[in-house]
């Protein structure tokens, strides 16, 4: 049975289809209930609403490496580092090359 919050976060987005927030919220929900495949559904959908949405990409990226899928990890990771040296965030950029290093090395 789904979390108060997941509920509450789905009824929300039934009214607000297009609100990439709320797809995050759910996605990042879904995360810390161990749920990995509804959290990466929920971030894929964030992606598809606002493809340069850079922390959605760093959460799939982590999430993806963290069940295996290096090579699709790395590609979002460096779509984000990409994205955040656009925006000339610096510790943006150090959390992408942080995370593509520990998965190349």
């Amino acid at each position: 049975m789904p979390s108060q919050r997941i509920q509450k976060l789905i009824e929300m987005i039934d009214k607000h289809q297009n609100d990439v927030y709320l797809y995050y919220a759910l996605g990042t929900t879904y995360l810390e209930e161990g749920n990995l495949i509804e959290a990466e559904n929920w971030f894929k959908k964030v992606l598809q609403l606002e493809p340069d949405n850079i922390a959605a990409h760093y959460q799939l990226g982590i999430l993806l490496h963290k069940r295996g899928v290096e090579k699709e990890a790395i590609t979002l990771f460096e779509h984000g580092l990409k994205l955040a040296n656009i925006k000339g965030d610096l510790k943006t950029v150090n959390d992408f090359k942080t995370a593509i290093e520990e998965i190349l090395f």
